[in-house]
């Protein structure tokens, strides 16, 4: 009988990525001060995961992979890496997201995000640039599980940018 990887954490690996879609079990996913070459497409294959953590992680795709909408049960998603810049359309569609922990990380738009994640109670360190933050505000009153809300706003007009 196969064993099946239920949790793995790991720091400084860089060769984990690449075998991810072999832990078809897998439900925590801990990436910790590694570099991977190539992409973080093979995360989407994880339909199990629950909790998914990148911290310090660095990759040749500066992007999450849309495959990640996959995830239908994530239930936990922290990001504190520098390589992340966006997060993208597809996070919306993780439906059991109950915790978005994104640090230096902005929204690439801001519609359908609080009529798709209906269980969200936890969002913090996310960055509303000026472009998204009106339709930010009107998704952010249909979070009504919502318990801790912390956002950084850039609301710098393009002439304070020039100074």
């Amino acid at each position: 009988m196969p064993m099946a990887v239920r949790s793995l954490h790991t720091r400084q690996c860089s060769n984990v990525v690449t075998k991810l879609a072999s832990f078809q079990a897998c439900r925590v996913l801990s990436l910790n001060n590694g570099r991977w070459n190539g992409d973080l497409k093979h995360l989407g294959q994880l339909l199990h995961l629950r909790y998914l953590e990148l911290i310090g992680v660095l990759g040749d795709d500066p992007e999450l992979p849309k495959e990640i909408g996959n995830l239908k049960s994530l239930q936990i998603l922290i990001i504190h890496t520098s390589f992340l810049m966006k997060l993208p359309p597809a996070v919306c569609e993780l439906t059991q997201l109950m915790c978005l922990d994104v640090y230096d990380c902005s929204l690439v738009r801001a519609n359908r995000l609080g009529s798709q994640l209906v269980c969200l109670e936890q969002l913090t360190n996310l960055e509303i640039d000026k472009q998204v933050c009106d339709d930010f505000v009107v998704e952010l009153g249909k979070l009504t599980r919502l318990r801790v809300l912390e956002i950084y706003l850039d609301l710098m007009n393009e002439a304070s940018e020039r100074r």
